[in-house]
């Protein structure tokens, strides 16, 4: 049967849970091509008071510390939605990952060292059933790439503040283990997209319950999709924050070498997600996110209707 995906990286993001230093915001390029400088811009807090209600949120750790992080996701890609011709694709997708904070540079810029541990992928409905698990010996490599993030390791340079991702490095062996050379050379800015979206989230100043901030931003893999993003403090208590974000997603510039040849991807759509942080370090404990995006798929002369629906769920632990 036809798949018309080959693989949803939307996963890859889920790699990196929480990451953390003290400083201030700075500018920083990622030495990939394609990636002009500001491709994640921010705007300021609506409601910066100078009280003592008013808090900073930075990343901070010291360095050596180390934790994991669990993560899961459940997609559905349905095909020809509600039509005599709907056909349903589906994924449950388990990635346990190990963080380590290697060094704070002479920048204040730190430098994380993250590992993939394990991944569980279950998949149904469009293309077959098929299961990959990488801590089963018998588990062969999955049709959608998955099995290629086992085992990697990246390294991220991050700044403090509100988390902007300056460079990653490591990502271009996962395109190269999937047979796909032309991405090698665009891997670590692709992958950088991924991670600012995850993690650029804290605000430039001292926020204050009830302030909201915005930031823009970009994911080219997969679908080439362009991200407004509105953040909003909801409460603080028990020396955690509890941040709040909605996401409209528009189509942008999609990579044609990330799918088959003469598949091109038009989706837009929104996201809700929550986040458990601590006050005093920055870390997120955990991140809640759905996101639903719709429209169609171009492929050989045809004009398929698509939606694709995400609920993602991250959690951070010290064991």
């Amino acid at each position: 049967m036809k798949r018309y995906l080959s693989f949803f990286p939307i996963a890859w993001a889920l790699l990196f849970a929480a990451l953390v230093l003290n400083g201030c915001a700075q500018e920083g390029t990622s030495g990939d091509p394609e990636l002009p400088v500001g491709d994640t811009a921010a705007t300021a807090p609506t409601e910066t008071a100078p009280n003592s209600n008013a808090f900073r949120y930075l990343w901070k750790l010291q360095a050596g510390y180390s934790w994991k992080v669990k993560s899961q996701e459940n997609r559905t890609i349905v095909y020809y939605p509600g039509t005599a011709k709907e056909e349903q694709e589906k994924y449950t997708i388990s990635l346990n990952r190990k963080m380590n904070l290697r060094n704070i540079d002479k920048e204040f810029a730190m430098n994380l060292g993250v590992f993939v541990q394990d991944v569980v992928v279950d998949h149904t409905g469009k293309g077959g059933d098929w299961k990959f698990n990488s801590a089963a010996p018998d588990s062969k490599p999955d049709p959608d790439g998955f099995s290629a993030l086992v085992g990697k390791e990246f390294s991220v340079r991050m700044d403090g503040g509100p988390g902007q991702i300056l460079d990653v490095k490591g990502a271009e062996a996962i395109y190269k283990d999937r047979g796909k050379p032309e991405l090698v050379e665009l891997g670590n800015a692709l992958m950088r997209e991924q991670l600012n979206d995850e993690f650029y989230i804290y605000p430039d100043g001292p926020t204050e319950v009830g302030a909201t901030w915005e930031r823009t931003g970009r994911l080219r893999d997969p679908y080439g999709l362009e991200a407004t993003h509105k953040f909003e403090l909801e409460k603080r208590m028990n020396d955690q924050g509890f941040l709040q974000r909605t996401t409209e997603y528009t189509p942008g510039t999609p990579i044609a070498a990330l799918h088959p040849e003469g598949h091109q991807y038009q989706l837009s759509g929104t996201a809700t997600a929550s986040f458990n942080v601590e006050d005093a370090t920055g870390l997120v404990y955990s991140r809640v996110q759905n996101t639903r995006l719709s429209g169609t798929l171009q492929t050989d002369g045809k004009e398929i209707p698509v939606q694709v629906e995400v609920a993602l769920i991250s959690e951070m632990s010290l064991k």
